[in-house]
């Protein structure tokens, strides 16, 4: 260990204020590695997910019903209609 050294407030080397204590020359910080990834916002997607998923089968039902199954959802509204006919008339 070199020998202390005269400091500008007085002391030696070996004297920190607080009562610190010189550190050694040896003395190196380990290496920490890669800072961690940034935390993905898997709150907002999985309410993104759902708005997105109603979306698509929205719009693949209207397609499906003004297209392949027009039919079927024709035959669907007037059997509905007739239904609620007959329950509105009455015996």
């Amino acid at each position: 260990m070199p020998p202390p050294i005269k400091s500008s407030f007085g002391g030696t080397s070996n004297d920190r204020p607080g009562g610190l204590e010189a550190v050694d020359e040896d003395f190196k910080m380990s290496d920490l590695g890669p800072p961690p990834p940034p935390k993905r916002r898997l709150w907002l997607w999985i309410p993104l997910g759902i708005v997105g998923a109603v979306i698509v089968c929205c719009i693949v039902f209207t397609i499906l019903s003004e297209t392949v199954l027009e039919d079927t959802f024709d035959r669907w509204a007037t059997q509905i209609a007739a239904d609620s006919t007959e329950e509105s008339v009455g015996p």
